[in-house]
């Protein structure tokens, strides 16, 4: 309504004057001229044409100048009033359709939205799957590590106790050697020191038999 009543200012200076100066001069303002002039065309009302039964048929034309001025102003004004209103009908119904498009382009956009984010949950589920297969080949690749270490530890307590019993059996070899040779050894000294003493004994003897002046043979 404000926007109707705004299409109205000025009305008096801007129309009312021109009639009413009409008036004055006895003279009738060409209404078909005049709306021309002023007003978009009628689609319902040819220029200069009026509704049906607005004017009073019994009257005569041209009769009453000051009356058909009176009626022309106000079916110009029944007619500008009209063609505010149909303004503003077409406005609001331009704002709707604005609107629709503003609320498809809305529904475009979220159907839009929501497809990317169907996309980017796809993506996401891809991710996850890919990090839970990298996550079961780590635990698998850790599982054969451990083994890998288990075995390797059991390997290299396997090798020290091989080294353990290397160094066994090379003490033990080299005290069977140091026995054999102290026992072989005991013996000949034994003969020899025996040997030196009968040898000893027979040269007392045969120099004890020179003494008495007595040469025997000394069996060698």
């Amino acid at each position: 309504m404000i926007l109707f009543y705004k299409n109205f200012f000025h009305f008096e200076k801007q129309h009312i004057d021109d009639f009413a100066t009409a008036i004055k001069n006895k003279e009738r303002v060409n209404l078909e001229n005049y709306e021309i002039d002023n007003l978009d065309e009628d689609l319902l009302l040819s220029r200069g044409k009026t509704p049906p039964g607005f004017r009073d048929k019994e009257k005569k034309k041209d009769a009453d100048v000051i009356k058909d001025n009176l009626m022309d102003i106000a079916a110009f004004t029944m007619k500008k009033g009209a063609a505010i209103t149909t303004k503003i009908l077409i406005s609001l119904g331009y704002d709707h359709f604005i609107n629709l498009h503003t609320k498809d382009a809305a529904v475009e956009e979220l159907r839009k939205i929501k497809d990317e984010l169907k996309k980017t949950k796809d993506e996401l589920k891809k991710t996850k799957d890919e990090l839970n297969s990298l996550t079961d080949k780590h635990k698998e690749d850790k599982e054969k590590i451990d083994d890998l270490e288990k075995e390797k530890k059991i390997a290299d307590e396997r090798i020290r106790s091989l080294e353990n019993e290397t160094i066994k059996l090379k003490e033990s070899e080299k005290k069977k050697i140091t026995s054999e040779n102290t026992i072989s050894v005991k013996p000949e000294s034994k003969t020899k020191s025996h040997d030196r003493r009968r040898k000893s004994k027979r040269k007392k003897s045969s120099t004890q038999e020179i003494k008495k002046g007595k040469i025997t043979e000394i069996p060698v």
